[in-house]
This record gives C-alpha cells, sequence and structure tokens, in this order.
C-alpha cells in the first residue's frame, strides 16, 4: 500500500501503556505517530481532528462529548478501564466510546490487544484507501464502466458513465436500467436494444462476453463494444456483474477522439489496421518498448514491431495472451497482452486494438499471499495447514516420517530470552533442509518440527541419517552460549503397508518422539507399537543415542532391532 500514517494519542499515565506504545514497531509502508498527553483537554481542535484513535483513562470521562464532537468520524475513542468503574458509565457516555478495556498487569496482554486494535486500523486505511484508489482508476478511464448487483440495480459507475446518461453518481447508484436511460420498458421492447439481454447471458454463462450494444444515450444513439463480466462472492455465487463499455460509433472518422482516449488509456496501447501494420500507439507503448516517436512504428507490419521488440524484451505465450517480461533498474515487469477486435457498423474487421497490462504488483502479491499462507513466518518452513494439505490420505509403503522436538528449549527461553529462542528455530530449520532437502518439512507448532520423505531406501537408512542430523544440531548448539544444552529428541516411522493415514503417520512419529525423551532425550527412537502399551522395561523399542562413538554401531543397532520387528 501506499506509505500512510496512523496518529494515535494516549491519555493516560499508566507506564505501561506508555512503555507498550514506545515499543510499537513500524514496517516500510505504515508507521504510526504517537502523542503522549496527561490531559486530553491539552489536545487542540486541530490535533483532536487529526487523530485516528484515542487512548484516556477514566479521568477523562468529562471530556468525552466534546472529544467525540471534534474528532473525524472514523476515530476510535478507547476507554481504559484502571478501576473497574465500566459498570458505572452512563448509558450516554458508553455510546460515545468504540471499546472499554480493562488495563490488564500482564504487558505480553496489553500489546496484543493494542497490537490487534492497530491491526483493525490499518485495515480500515486499507479499506477506504482501496475505495479511493477504485474511483479513481475508473473514473480516470474514459470507457464506461458500471458494476451491477444480481437485481440489476447500480452500485457504481464512473464519470464516463455519467456524461452519457446525463446524471450524476448520487442520482444512478440503486436505480435499475430504464431509469438510468430514460427509456420506457415498451420502447425497449420494440427497439433493438440488447443491454438486459447480455446480462442475463454473462449470467446464464457464468463467464465474461463480448457484445456490440446501442444504446439511447444524451448524446444520441452510441454504438458500444461492451466487455461483461460476473462477479462471484467467496462460495462460487454470482452476485452481480461489471460492465466497460468502449464507443465504437464514429471510430472510422473520428481520428482525433481516437488519438485522446488512445493516450488518456491507463496501459500501454497500440491500434492496428486490417492488414495488422501499426495505425497508432499511446505514449506509453513508446515508453515500455523503447522507441523514441510514433513515426518509427508506423506503418510497419505488426510481427516487425515484435521483432525489435524481443531485443529488449522476452515474450512467452499464456493461453491467448502474451506475457512480455522486461527489467528496469534490475527489477522485472511483466505485461499481458489482450486484444480487442475493431468493427465499423457492418461488422467488418477494420482493426485491433492491442494493450499492454502492467501486472506485475499483482504477481508479486499473489506470490506474496501464497507464500503467507503456506510457510511459517519466523522459519520459512511450510506450515502445519500446508503440511498435512501435502501429505496423502493414505501414506503409501516406504514412505518415512520424522518428528524432531528440541530438548529444555524452554530453557533457552526462560533464560536468555524469546530472541534467542527464535534464533534457535531458525538454525534447527536450516540444518533440517541441509540434512534433509528432498523431504517436506515444516514447522507444527513451538520447538516441534516434522519432515515427510515419500519413498526412503530402507529403515537403517532413515535412522542412519536423523543420527548425523541429531549430531550435528548438538554439535552446532554447543558452539553457542545461549543454546548450550540444546539437543533434539527425534521420532522416526517408516511405513511397511498402504493402509497407514496421515493423521496416524504423524500421530505414530509423535509417540516414537516422546519415546526418544522419556528414554533420556538426545536420541533417535522408531516408532514400535510396543510404546502404546504400558511401559515395561522388558520391552525395547529402538532408540539410538547420538553419543556412540561409532557411526556403523548406530547403523547396526538400527538392522537388529529392525529384524527384531520383522520377526
Amino acid at each position: 500500500m501506499f506509505h500512510c500514517v496512523l496518529r494515535i494519542s494516549l491519555c493516560s499515565p499508566e507506564p505501561l501503556l506508555e512503555a507498550t506504545f514506545k515499543a510499537l514497531q513500524a514496517d516500510a509502508d505504515f508507521r504510526h505517530k504517537i502523542t503522549f498527553s496527561a490531559e486530553a483537554q491539552s489536545l487542540s481542535a486541530t490535533d483532536r481532528a487529526r487523530e485516528d484513535i484515542f487512548f484516556m483513562d477514566s479521568t477523562h470521562i468529562a471530556v468525552l462529548p466534546d472529544l467525540r464532537k471534534t474528532a473525524k468520524p472514523a476515530a476510535r475513542i478507547v476507554l481504559i478501564d484502571t478501576a473497574g468503574q465500566e459498570a458505572a458509565l452512563q448509558e450516554s457516555l458508553v455510546s460515545l466510546l468504540d471499546d472499554i478495556w480493562p488495563l490488564s498487569a500482564n504487558p505480553d496482554v496489553v500489546a496484543r490487544r493494542i497490537n490487534g486494535l492497530l491491526r483493525d486500523a490499518l485495515l480500515c486505511k486499507e479499506y477506504a484507501l482501496l475505495q479511493h484508489c477504485l474511483e479513481t482508476t475508473i473514473d480516470t478511464t474514459p470507457d464506461l464502466i458500471w458494476f451491477k448487483d444480481i437485481q440489476g440495480k447500480h452500485l457504481k459507475v464512473n464519470q464516463a458513465f455519467c456524461h452519457f446518461v446525463g446524471k450524476c453518481k448520487e442520482d444512478i447508484i440503486g436505480r435499475g436500467h430504464y431509469y438510468i436511460w430514460d427509456i420506457e420498458p415498451d420502447e425497449y421492447v420494440k427497439s433493438e436494444y440488447v443491454c438486459l439481454e447480455t446480462e442475463k447471458e454473462v449470467i446464464a454463462r457464468g463467464a465474461t462476453c463480448i457484445f456490440d450494444e446501442s444504446v439511447k444515450t444524451k448524446l444520441g444513439m452510441r454504438q458500444f463494444k461492451t466487455r461483461k463480466s460476473p462477479i462471484f462472492d467467496e462460495h462460487g455465487a454470482i452476485i452481480g456483474t461489471v460492465g466497460i463499455a468502449y464507443d465504437m460509433t464514429d471510430i472510422t472518422k473520428s481520428s482525433a477522439e481516437v488519438e485522446i482516449i488512445l493516450q488518456n488509456l491507463p496501459f500501454a496501447a497500440m491500434i492496428l489496421d486490417e492488414e495488422n501494420k501499426v495505425a497508432n500507439a499511446n505514449q506509453k507503448f513508446l515508453d515500455f518498448f523503447r522507441f523514441k516517436s510514433v513515426k518509427e512504428v508506423l506503418g510497419s507490419y505488426r510481427s516487425k514491431v515484435r521483432a525489435i521488440a524481443i531485443k529488449d524484451h522476452q515474450l512467452r505465450q499464456v493461453g491467448d495472451h502474451l506475457e512480455i517480461h522486461s527489467w528496469k533498474k534490475g527489477e522485472e515487469i511483466i505485461l499481458e497482452s489482450y486484444e480487442k477486435e475493431i468493427l465499423d457498423t457492418f461488422q467488418n474487421r477494420i482493426g485491433k486494438l492491442v494493450i499492454y497490462r502492467d501486472v506485475t504488483s499483482e504477481r508479486r502479491a499473489k506470490q506474496m499471499l501464497e507464500r503467507s499462507a503456506n510457510t511459517d513466518e519466523l522459519t520459512g518452513l511450510y506450515n502445519r495447514r500446508y503440511f498435512y494439505s501435502q501429505l496423502p490420505e493414505t501414506v503409501p509403503a516406504g514412505a518415512a516420517l520424522l518428528f524432531v522436538d528440541l530438548d529444555d528449549f524452554k530453557k533457552v527461553n526462560d533464560t536468555f530470552g524469546h530472541r534467542a529462542g527464535d534464533d534457535a528455530l531458525r538454525l534447527t530449520a536450516q540444518l533440517l533442509k541441509k540434512h534433509f532437502n528432498e523431504a517436506l518439512t515444516s514447522r507444527i507448532g513451538g520447538d516441534e518440527f516434522v519432515l515427510y520423505l515419500a519413498k526412503v531406501h530402507s529403515v537403517e537408512q532413515v535412522i542412519s541419517r536423523a543420527c548425523r542430523l541429531q549430531k550435528a544440531m548438538k554439535s552446532f548448539f554447543t558452539k553457542d552460549t545461549p543454546w548450550q544444552g540444546l539437543s533434539a529428541s527425534i521420532g522416526v516411522i517408516v511405513t511397511d503397508t498402504d493402509t497407514i493415514g496421515r493423521d496416524e503417520l504423524v500421530r505414530c512419529g509423535d509417540i516414537a518422539m516422546y519415546e526418544a525423551k522419556r528414554q533420556g532425550k538426545n536420541r533417535v527412537c522408531q516408532y514400535q507399537h510396543n510404546m502404546e502399551a504400558p511401559h515395561n522395561e522388558a520391552l525395547s523399542p529402538l532408540c539410538v543415542s547420538p553419543c556412540t562413538p561409532c557411526h556403523q554401531r548406530e547403523v547396526c543397532q538400527a538392522k537388529k532391532q529392525a529384524a527384531q520387528m520383522r520377526k
């Protein structure tokens, strides 16, 4: 989003609140400006009108009515209830508040509540900004743009639409087709109008459709090339339509009008004639493809212009569209090309409009959302949800799962703080990826990690690799004081049937890991059915200590225990 500032006023002498606000962290696009004032009355009317959030304690109740009047409508007022006086507040005063917080003595609770409120405020700012961006975008476009609900009522239109119908936005919103276009139903039926029928077709097909429509406007009869698309809700149900109409009435005669439209398009664009020669191009097209003037491309076949552009750009076919990859100052720029045929009033093709839309930000946002939804923010590993979604419902024979849990991790957090603990988790993730780079690796919570191997050569091989991983972790953690004493307990399960489910696989790995902890921690333990029975000293699950002097001894012990299991 664009850079913005969240203005906060704290009117309370509580040191915990002040310390929490001073510790707030801003990101690249969003920062906080906090005013600390013991008295709300000291805030000027100008300051009150600019603030986004007010935090105040019960000593400022009397100024609430005046504050609500002078603050901007979207401002939030939060009362910090330090003395349990919420029940004594008058209903008239409560209605002026957006929230009432009992002040907790726990700094973490206070920080969580404040961060939650700030996130909500940020979302509100982003929503308002997106609404403004939408209005600005559609009003910048010279084509008619409108949004309708499923009943055909107009929800939003742009200035071009208002110009053609001769009405303001306030008069259009919530109204239907006949009122907006000043057409009686009988006149519509008798004429060749097709607007309502095309809306029904778009809804019936559930896909974007292109039409030629004749419409009676305040400027007379006009011929539009319209593109209409259904709007779906989160459940996939159609809740309305969006339409874009391009006035094609005088395209063959009004070159001046076409020039204005072309140059004001927010995209790089060119017009081809019926022979696929360049008839015109806007400045955005020339700038992107590095042409000095339109004379360089005017009258050239499209294939020639494309060959020149290929020298500086990569072209890739994607469906019916062409993707263009370019680099400016080391950053990749992606354009998608869309083409619309230009027809005369007799439906003869007289040219083509080619638009190049910059989708770089859109692609990056999509990638960021996918990455955020699938990965653990701290370690960069897959998160629990994604890990389970990638496991087969029934795990095939010959697959393996390692359940890794750090030993005495809580001591690191308690002794050296959560930053040291976070560093230990990140280092653990690096070691897991280094030793099992082919595995599906996830942090499923706290200091617990799981690794899934779709196919392994043998039980002995998995145990051997797990031991090497464990030794590497132990060796690495002993190098630095904050992590001394850290080790890992690893539970291993290798499937020998095709009947085990993914939940059962993880459960068995978890059981084997806890058996390793019970055996003294810092070891690898392979799952056996006897682990789920009451513990009996006569039972000997396969647990390998990483401290065994010889690595070969670990493999031998693993082979011996595996042979006992097969018997």
